[in-house]
């Protein structure tokens, strides 16, 4: 028995019922032991050598005990924590390498327009440019990119470009056209939707539908004159047409059976993109059967969340539902309207699809300025 092997000891800890037996065990196994010290009537420390560990192991489990490590010694052991936090060191001077090359690249373009051009034209040009994602940010003058940006096209009246950390960013002013003159300056108010005249308020010119008439959207509502037959003379018409009009929604509900839902439960993986490969930072394992997934393509890290879905029973009240699928639809339909319209009716209908699902459709009323 070599003495260097006292290089690598650790001083463990045996929880068992019966300590003697498993001292005779190891004994007679030829396992050295020393410092052997009774802490109570089921528990053992005792030093041992690394390489003789897994052997004790075996023996403890075996009797049905329980063994841990509470201390560690030994010029091996320094040795492979002297190696374990080198490699923690390069990997993390290998990141931060890794972060500072991508940093000196340019790995997004937000341009942003007006109304003529399209980011997609601009993003063209640029490419013709050889501006693209993945140049390095020293080869790109941005006020040279400037001045050839307002150069290549006749639309943009002035550019300006900027670097902010990863990103390039292209702000553009386009050339703004004047208005075309109307062929003439009178006109007529018409009806921009389908609707039942309820309330018309003149302001100049005269009206030619009256309350409960049913219209068409083009239909010509106030006409440009004034006065009587014979007296008639024109004038710009403008008015107010409040008409009920008419909309439809619906939406599919699970009242019964099983639906996928979410637990709660999410993992987030992130990544870096390099030269248009993924380095991940924290990976997915998958591990959750259903999932729902949002990715985050912004900044430099990027990033997917995947939450957990599971099949859960559903069991609703089918009226309770239904009237909570109509309020939400009606909110979803005050969101595209002004705030002057008004739903002043509805008429609910459920279809059973079959499988525990319904469909809910709503007709709503609503009172609003139709005029134009």
């Amino acid at each position: 028995m070599k003495e260097s092997r006292f290089d690598s000891v650790l001083t463990i800890e045996i929880n068992i019922l019966e300590p003697e037996k498993v001292l005779n065990i190891i004994s007679k196994e030829g396992i050295f032991i020393k410092n052997v010290k009774r802490l109570n009537i089921a528990l053992l420390s005792l030093d041992v050598y690394e390489e003789d560990y897994k052997d004790i192991k075996k023996i403890v489990k075996a009797n049905r005990g329980k063994i841990k490590i509470v201390k560690e010694r030994g010029r091996n052991i320094l040795i492979r924590r002297l190696k374990r936090r080198s490699s923690l060191l390069v990997g993390s001077v290998l990141f931060g390498l890794i972060i500072f090359i991508l940093s000196t690249h340019i790995w997004s373009i937000d341009i942003k327009t007006t109304e003529n051009l399209s980011p997609y034209e601009v993003r063209e040009i640029l490419s013709k440019l050889g501006v693209k994602q993945g140049m390095k940010k020293n080869a790109l003058d941005v006020y040279s990119l400037e001045k050839k940006l307002e150069d290549s096209s006749s639309e943009i009246v002035w550019a300006r470009s900027r670097i902010e950390g990863s990103t390039l960013k292209i702000d553009i002013e386009e050339k703004v056209n004047p208005p075309k003159l109307l062929e003439k300056e009178v006109d007529s108010v018409i009806a921009t939707m389908d609707g039942e005249v309820k309330r018309i308020y003149t302001e100049s010119g005269t009206a030619v539908v009256e309350p409960g008439n049913m219209v068409k959207k083009g239909d010509i509502l106030i006409e440009p004159y004034n006065g009587s037959e014979g007296t008639k003379y024109e004038c710009i018409a403008s008015g107010k047409v409040m008409a009920n009009t008419f909309y439809d929604k619906e939406v599919d509900i699970r009242i019964s059976g099983k639906e996928l839902k979410r637990t709660g439960e999410s993992f987030k993986e992130k990544y870096i993109t390099f030269f248009g490969r993924r380095i991940y930072l924290k990976k997915y394992t998958n591990s959750f059967k259903e999932y729902d997934k949002i990715e985050d393509n912004t900044g430099l890290i990027k990033g997917v969340e995947y939450f957990e879905k599971e099949l859960k029973e559903v069991k609703l009240e089918r009226d309770e539902e239904v009237l909570k699928a109509s309020k939400k639809l009606e909110k979803l339909l005050l969101k595209d309207l002004t705030n002057e319209a008004k739903v002043v009716g509805k008429d609910i209908d459920v279809t059973d699809l079959g499988y525990g699902m319904i469909r809910v459709k709503v007709q709503f009323v609503v009172l609003q300025d139709i005029a134009l």
